[in-house]
């Protein structure tokens, strides 16, 4: 009585917690038991359900093994000298038996529910889990702030859900993010950029400064992309309002190597001001691959504000494509940032007219 009042204890403590820790409604943990069938001397485990958490209690108060959200298998909790032959069940492969001996069993089923915040469940459940596993803060913390793949499908799912209204356009799936432990004023600035493995903006708008070979390669490759020269550049006399009136109209530059050095001695600095200074393309690889593996990049840059956003998909983009997506920028991300993943205070996808929908 006195293992369960403990336990109960450290649940609600946990919940709390983690109510107070996302900002979340709070969510609700209901627990029952059930006796453990034995037919000649085989007890029988049925699996765990999404987000419930299954214990094997024997009479004693001891927790012999446990399993939790859909896992395949039972985890045996090592106790003294307490030991288990925990197996799959020769006559039915979808449960798990083991030898009855002396002592009754019990399962315990507790099974996580969120109330009126829904997006909050899959954290819920993981944050719950590993409370009534035990831990220490540090250990809890760690748990709570892993991303998993499945928890990302799950918020992809919900995402779609809530796409009631179809658009005249094709929204873009962005990721924000806001970082915490983090001083833009003392801590280091990070920038970086990654390729996601599908691309996310395939109409991404961008006009190449070229030179003469790479204006015939994209007139040749017919290349979604505008094409401009120094020659036309120099007609804006370095005037910053039609200069910058010009770039604004694209969400990025490039130029031609050949062409690069010259672009600010004939426009000015303004673009370089205004963080639209054209990125370099060679002619060492094909323009069209350059083209794709830009629309394919997202860029990470910690500015005055701890908040970050990138668009790492579009609407139209299969589940599996934006969850690969979503996973390669957030690891990267990590990487850059100085206590990785426990610098992330929050994760949200949302389409453009969309719900944000929470993944941390």
């Amino acid at each position: 009585m006195f293992v369960g009042v403990r336990a109960t204890m450290r649940v609600l403590a946990a919940a709390a917690a983690f109510a107070l820790a996302c900002d979340a409604a709070p969510f609700a943990v209901t627990t029952t038991e059930e006796a453990v069938s034995c037919p000649n001397d085989i007890c029988e485990l049925r699996m765990s359900a999404s987000w419930e958490l299954l214990q094997l209690v024997r009479s004693d108060a001891i927790v012999l093994a446990r399993t939790y959200h859909n896992t395949a298998s039972w985890e045996e909790l090592k106790k003294d000298t307490v030991t288990m032959d925990l197996a799959v069940c020769q006559s039915n492969p979808s449960k798990w038996c083991f030898t009855k001996g002396s002592y009754t069993y019990t399962m315990r089923s507790s099974v996580v529910s969120t109330t009126g915040v829904e997006v909050e469940k899959h954290q819920a459940a993981r944050f719950f889990q590993q409370a009534t596993f035990g831990g220490t803060e540090a250990e809890i913390d760690a748990f709570k702030t892993k991303i998993t793949n499945s928890g990302v499908m799950e918020c992809i799912e919900e995402m779609r859900e809530k796409h009631t209204k179809d658009r005249k356009f094709l929204e873009t799936v962005e990721l924000q993010i806001g970082l915490k432990d983090y001083d833009p004023q003392k801590d280091k600035r990070f920038v970086g950029t990654v390729r996601l493995p599908n691309v996310p903006r395939p109409k991404l708008k961008i006009c190449l400064i070229a030179d003469a070979k790479h204006q015939d390669e994209a007139k040749k490759n017919n290349l979604d992309i505008d094409v401009t020269d120094l020659d036309t550049l120099k007609k804006f006399n370095k005037d910053k309002k039609v200069v910058k009136k010009w770039a604004k109209k694209y969400s990025l530059l490039l130029a031609s190597d050949t062409v690069l050095k010259k672009v600010p001695v004939v426009v000015g600095p303004i673009l370089n001001r205004i963080g639209m200074f054209p990125t370099v393309v060679s002619h060492a690889e094909p323009l069209s691959k350059k083209i794709e593996d830009t629309r394919a990049s997202v860029k990470f840059q910690l500015k005055k504000v701890t908040c970050l956003a990138v668009a790492v998909g579009n609407y139209e983009m299969t589940n599996d494509q934006l969850k690969a997506n979503i996973m390669m920028a957030l690891n990267f991300l990590a990487s850059l940032l100085k206590k990785q993943w426990h610098n992330l205070k929050s994760v949200v996808i949302k389409t453009t007219m969309g719900k944000p929908i929470r993944i941390l």
